[in-house]
């Protein structure tokens, strides 16, 4: 039991030491896209932007 318990404690232990060291390979930065004032949809310059993001994304 002693020795189930070690092998269990000792997995455990390392399944989490790569979750320790991540660090995120890029950072991306998006600007919202623009509105039509005083509207809640997206004015075409906004939409054309936003649909850009797709293939960048």
């Amino acid at each position: 039991m002693k020795k189930i318990l070690f092998l269990f404690l000792c997995s455990f232990v390392l399944s989490l030491e790569p979750s320790l060291n991540a660090t995120p390979s890029k950072v991306v930065i998006i600007r919202h896209a623009n509105k039509v004032p005083g509207g809640l949809c997206l004015s075409l310059q906004g939409l054309e932007r936003a649909s850009a993001f797709v293939h960048y994304l």
